[in-house]
C-alpha cells in the first residue's frame, strides 16, 4: 500500500473539521486542535504523523496517528496489541484502537481509505526533556530514578514488553506521573514464536539482540540502562555534560561493547559507594552477561526506596529554594491523604499562615499540638515558633524555649539554632552564652545556614576582626561556577563584607544576580539592597522594587518590610500608602519588628488606613518587644505627647538599606537580630 503523506494527511484532517463523515468512518465526533496559526497541532517521525484531537461530545483530547509508511503484519500486530492492553488497568499505558480503513485521503490513486490509531492524548515532557529542565534538582531526579523504577517493576511483570523502552517514548507529565507511548514494537504473548518487527534503537536494546529476540524480555537492558542513568544523574548531575548525553543516557553502544575501557563505565564505577546504585549496577552488569534478568533484583532494589519519604524530601526542597508552594503544596497534600506525618504538619503550617488555601489558625495549632505532644520533632519546633511569633496563640517566649528545647533535643535543626538564640538574648530564659554557643554549634554542624555566623561572635577573630575564611571562599567558588544557587549567594556575601576574599561588591552583586536569577531568595531581598544604595551597581529604584517584588511574594518578611517603604515613599514606584500597608501587613504576620514599627507609623498618622492610636500601640509595643529602637521612640510620642510619629523618612529608609547592610543576614547572623523568628527560607519544610 502506498501511503499519504504529511501534507496529505494534514489537509484531510482540516477538511474534516468541517464534514468529519466525510472522511472519518466512526471517530465522527472528533475535531482538529488548531494552532495559534489556524493549523492542526501535530508531530510527525519516520512512520506515522500524529495529530491532536478533540471529542465535541466530552471534551476529552486523543492523539490520532496515521501511518506514512507501510511496515509487514502492522494491522495484525495491533490488533492483537490492542486485545492485550483492553484489560489492562494501569496509568502507565494509554487505551489504543486501531482502526482500518477509517480515514479517508485523497491520494489521486485508488487507495483512498487508511487505518488510524485512536490513544488518549498524554500532556507532558518526554523524559530526556524532562531531565534537562530538572538538572538542577538532585532530588527532583532523584525522585524521577524511584518512580521509574516503580514502573520499570511493573512493566517487566508484565507478560508483554514495550519493545523500543527509550526517552523518546517516555512521558512526564505535570504531576510527575510516567506514561509509555509508541506501542509499534510491543510484544504480547499471541505473537509468541515471530520475528520482531523492529529492534529499537541500538543505544537502548541488547548488544546481541536479534529479530529472534522476541519475548517479555526485550525490555530488560532498556530498563536497567535507563534507570542506571538516572540514578546516576541525582547523584552527580555533572555527569550529562561531561559524557555529552544528549538523550540523557549515560551508557551507550559503543560502552557496551568495550565496557573495560568505556570512560562512561569507569565515570560510573566512581558512584559505586550509593547503596542503591551499586545495586542497580551490578543489575546491568548481569543483563549485559546475559540478556535477561531476574524480576526478583529489580523487586528487590524498589522495596527498599522510600518513595514518599524522597517525594517528600523534593517538597521541601521546592518550597525552601525554588519556593513553589504550589507544587510543594500539591505533593504534601498527597502525601498527607497517604498518612505521612510530617507532610501533615507542613500542610499545618500552610494552614496556618494561609498559604495556597484558606487560612485555619484553630486547626494548624491544634495539629501542631496533636503531633508535638506524640513526640514529633517537627510539630514541636513549629508549635514553638507559634508561641515565639503569637502566631494563633498567645506569645509566650518560656513556651517557646520549651518546645524548642524539646525539638531541638531530638536533633531539628531550625530548633536548634532558634534555641540558641534564645539563650543568646535571654528570651524565655537566663541570657546564657555557653548554652548559646552550644546550640549554635548543634544546628551549624547540620548545615544550617544562620548558625555557623552568629558563631562569630563568641569567637575572637584574627587581624583586626577579619576571620581568615579563604578556605571557605573556595570551596564556594567552586560550587558557584557549578551552578549551584548557595554557593552563590555566599559568595556574594562573601565579596560583600570582605570575608576571606578582597571586599568587592561589583563582585557581589554579580554573584547575587545569578543567585536571584534562579529563585534564590536572599539575593533577591540583597540584590535589591544593592539598587536601593548603589552599592556595587548604578542605583536603580525601580530595580530595586522588582528583585524586592521577587523576594516579597515568596514570603520573605524583610524584603515586604522595604517593598513597603519603597511605596510609602515612592522609590522605583508610585507613591502609595495603600500598597506600603499592604505590604508591612504581610511582613508583621511573620514578626518582623521594622515592619512593626512601620506599620505602627502608617495607624498612627492615618497613612493608607484609618488612623487607630490602640493599633499603633499594639504595634510599636511588638516591636519594642524584639528590641526595637524606633518603635522606642515612636510609642513614646504616640502614648506620651500625642505626637505625630516618626515618618519613615530618609534614616529609618536607609538603615534599612544596603548601607546598615548588604550584611543584613551579617546583622542577624551575630546574634544583634532585630526580629525574633526565622524568616521563611529557614522553616523547615
Amino acid at each position: 500500500m502506498i501511503y499519504p503523506s504529511v501534507g496529505q494527511y494534514t489537509e484531510a484532517i482540516k477538511l474534516a473539521e468541517q464534514s468529519p463523515e466525510d472522511y472519518f468512518a466512526t471517530l465522527t465526533t472528533l475535531r482538529p486542535v488548531l494552532d495559534t496559526d489556524n493549523n492542526p497541532v501535530m508531530s510527525s517521525g519516520n512512520f506515522a504523523v500524529v495529530f491532536k484531537m478533540v471529542d465535541q461530545n466530552d471534551g476529552k483530547f486523543y492523539a490520532l496517528k496515521c501511518f506514512t509508511r507501510d511496515q509487514e503484519g502492522r494491522n495484525e500486530s495491533y490488533r492483537l496489541i490492542a486485545d492485550e492492553l483492553k484489560d489492562v488497568s494501569s496509568p502507565y499505558i494509554t487505551n489504543i484502537q486501531y482502526l482500518e480503513k477509517e480515514l479517508f485521503v485523497d491520494t489521486n490513486t485508488d487507495e483512498t481509505e487508511f487505518p488510524v490509531l485512536l490513544m488518549d492524548w498524554v500532556e507532558g515532557e518526554t523524559l530526556d526533556k524532562y531531565i534537562k529542565n530538572h538538572i538542577s534538582e538532585p532530588l527532583c531526579l532523584e525522585m524521577l530514578a524511584c518512580d521509574f523504577a516503580y514502573l520499570a517493576d511493573w512493566l517487566l511483570k508484565q507478560p508483554f514488553a514495550h519493545g523500543d523502552l527509550k526517552p523518546d517514548n517516555i512521558l512526564v507529565k505535570d504531576d510527575g506521573s510516567l506514561v509509555l507511548i509508541d506501542y509499534d514494537g510491543m510484544y504480547v504473548p499471541k505473537m509468541h514464536g515471530q520475528k520482531a518487527r523492529e529492534l529499537g534503537s541500538p543505544d537502548f536494546r541488547h548488544p546481541q539482540r536479534t529479530e529472534d529476540d522476541f519475548d517479555g524480555h526485550i525490555d530488560d537492558f532498556a530498563v536497567v540502562t535507563i534507570l542506571l542513568s538516572l540514578k546516576a544523574l541525582s547523584l552527580n548531575n555533572k555527569l550529562l555534560d561531561a559524557l555529552n548525553a544528549k538523550d540523557c543516557v549515560l551508557l551507550h553502544t559503543q560502552d557496551f561493547s568495550n565496557l573495560a575501557q568505556s570512560t562512561a563505565n569507569q565515570k560510573l564505577q566512581e558512584l559505586i559507594y550509593d547503596k542503591f546504585f551499586a545495586r542497580i549496577y551490578a543489575m546491568f552488569v548481569v543483563v549485559l552477561a546475559e540478556k535477561v534478568m531476574d524480576v526478583a533484583m529489580l523487586a528487590s532494589v524498589v522495596g527498599k526506596m522510600d518513595r514518599d519519604e524522597i517525594a517528600y524530601q523534593y517538597a521541601d526542597f521546592l518550597r525552601s529554594v525554588f519556593w513553589d508552594d504550589k507544587k510543594a503544596y500539591r505533593i504534601f497534600e498527597n502525601l498527607a491523604a497517604k498518612g505521612h506525618t510530617n507532610a501533615q504538619i507542613s500542610l499545618s503550617y500552610y494552614l496556618l499562615n494561609g498559604i495556597c488555601c484558606e487560612k485555619n489558625k484553630d486547626v494548624a495549632l491544634s495539629l501542631f499540638k496533636f503531633f508535638a505532644d506524640l513526640g514529633n520533632a517537627k510539630a514541636q519546633y513549629y508549635l514553638g515558633y507559634c508561641y515565639n511569633t503569637g502566631n494563633g496563640v498567645a506569645q509566650d517566649y518560656k513556651q517557646a524555649v520549651k518546645w524548642y528545647t524539646k525539638s531541638a533535643e531530638q536533633g531539628n535543626k531550625y530548633a536548634q539554632y532558634d534555641l540558641g538564640y534564645c539563650y543568646d538574648r535571654g528570651q524565655g530564659i537566663d541570657k546564657d552564652d555557653k548554652k548559646a554557643v552550644e546550640w549554635y554549634t548543634k544546628a551549624a554542624e547540620q548545615g544550617h545556614r544562620f548558625a555557623s555566623e552568629a558563631l562569630d561572635a563568641y569567637y575572637p577573630q584574627d587581624n583586626g576582626g577579619n576571620q581568615d575564611h579563604q578556605d571557605t571562599v573556595e570551596q564556594y567558588a567552586k560550587a558557584a561556577e557549578q551552578g549551584d544557587i548557595n554557593a552563590q549567594f555566599n559568595l556574594g556575601v562573601c565579596y560583600a563584607n570582605g570575608q576571606g576574599i578582597e571586599q568587592d561588591y561589583h563582585k557581589a552583586v554579580e554573584w547575587f544576580t545569578q543567585a536571584a536569577n534562579q529563585g534564590h531568595v536572599d539575593a533577591q531581598l540583597n540584590l535589591g539592597d544593592c539598587y536601593l544604595s548603589g552599592q556595587g551597581v548604578e542605583r536603580d529604584d525601580v530595580k530595586a522594587v522588582e528583585w524586592l517584588t521577587k523576594a516579597a511574594e515568596q514570603g520573605y518578611s524583610a524584603a515586604q518590610n522595604l517593598l513597603g517603604i519603597c511605596y510609602y515613599y515612592g522609590k522605583g514606584v508610585e507613591n502609595n500608602y495603600q500598597a506600603a500597608v499592604k505590604w508591612f501587613t504581610m511582613a508583621v504576620e511573620q514578626g518582623d519588628a521594622n515592619a512593626q514599627n512601620n506599620l505602627g507609623i502608617c495607624y498612627a498618622n492615618g497613612d493608607g488606613v484609618a488612623p487607630d492610636y490602640n493599633k499603633a500601640v499594639e504595634l510599636f509595643t511588638k516591636a519594642v518587644e524584639q528590641a526595637n529602637d524606633n518603635a522606642f521612640r515612636n510609642l513614646d510620642l504616640c502614648t506620651e505627647t500625642g505626637g505625630r510619629c516618626y515618618n519613615l523618612g530618609e534614616e529609618l529608609y536607609t538603615m534599612s538599606s544596603i548601607k546598615r547592610g548588604i550584611k543584613i543576614k551579617k546583622a542577624i547572623l551575630n546574634s544583634k537580630r532585630t526580629d525574633n523568628v526565622i524568616n521563611d527560607d529557614e522553616l523547615p519544610f
